[in-house]
């Protein structure tokens, strides 16, 4: 478990825990001892999967736990002195548990909508072995709306984490593996222009992402990141490629034309020109 999160991080954790617990007391407010049901509906597995995408995995089934706990006390209605209500709490043990070893790993946004539906499916079947548990079949509409009510939670959950990412993406510089997978397209702007304007440096940063990834993972580090980086590394190289031996093909070589001082210069510029288009057209951070 990684707990040594920078200030920023951590301001980021108890922002979507606040989150959390703010849109289960809005469902619970649609609750009454009659309607117990309508908190099926409660997104529960929303902050799990914001924290499993931005943070940590194992941060993200404690919160797990946490969050299910929570549900358990917000969502109870019943008059008996018991401060817990199990129904509640196992449904959404099951679903962020589900959520969170869905949504590890995921190479694009389609992947959260995916595990909505996993969501909505292990809901469903936590909702019915508790019926069938506790032999419940008499109250039958109470059990199709939670039913229902269970299976919209999960496209509700997908559809706020697809548009909570963007806000803490940007609010936090934080480069998900989701945008980072969109960043690596070949059809980004940037890495088309490096691709057309300079062949060579493109087939070279391809070679480098590669390296760069598998000796990241080698020692823990994060392998993704240093691919994506390692495409983009060269770009200043797109400001006077015939300059670079990898585009100059059968060419001949201006560096033999120019004074060597002068040749160091333009040679050790790429760097900071690359770094200035990057912020041009206001990339990452971390990638900068």
């Amino acid at each position: 478990l990684n707990i040594r999160f920078h200030n920023q991080q951590r301001l980021m954790l108890l922002l979507i825990i606040v989150i959390n617990i703010i849109v289960m007391k809005i469902v619970a407010l649609g609750q009454s001892q009659d309607y117990a049901y309508v908190g099926y509906l409660a997104p529960t597995a929303l902050g799990v999967m914001l924290i499993a995408i931005l943070l940590d995995t194992s941060l993200a089934v404690v919160s797990s736990i946490i969050f299910a706990i929570m549900a358990s006390i917000i969502f109870h209605t019943g008059t008996n002195e018991l401060l817990f209500n199990f129904h509640f709490g196992f449904v959404s043990l099951v679903v962020c548990l589900v959520a969170v070893f869905a949504i590890q790993k995921a190479s694009q946004r389609s992947a959260v909508l995916k595990t909505g539906l996993l969501i909505s499916l292990f809901g469903g079947l936590a909702v019915l072995s508790i019926v069938l548990l506790e032999n419940q079949f008499s109250d039958l509409e109470s059990i199709v709306l939670s039913l229902a009510f269970v299976l919209a939670s999960g496209m509700l959950t997908a559809v706020l984490v697809i548009g909570l990412l963007p806000f803490f993406e940007v609010s936090f510089g934080i480069l998900s593996p989701l945008k980072l997978i969109e960043l690596s397209n070949p059809n980004h702007p940037l890495l088309r222009k490096l691709l057309v304007e300079t062949p060579g440096t493109y087939h070279h940063s391809v070679m480098v992402g590669n390296l760069s990834e598998a000796a990241a993972e080698a020692i823990g580090a994060n392998g993704l990141l240093c691919r994506v980086g390692s495409f983009y590394h060269d770009l200043g190289k797109t400001k006077r490629p015939s300059y670079f031996i990898e585009n100059q093909g059968n060419m001949g070589n201006p560096h033999d034309e120019i004074e060597p001082s002068l040749s160091k210069e333009i040679i050790i510029a790429h760097a900071r020109d690359g770094e200035q288009k990057l912020r041009e057209h206001k990339m990452p951070k971390p990638l900068c």
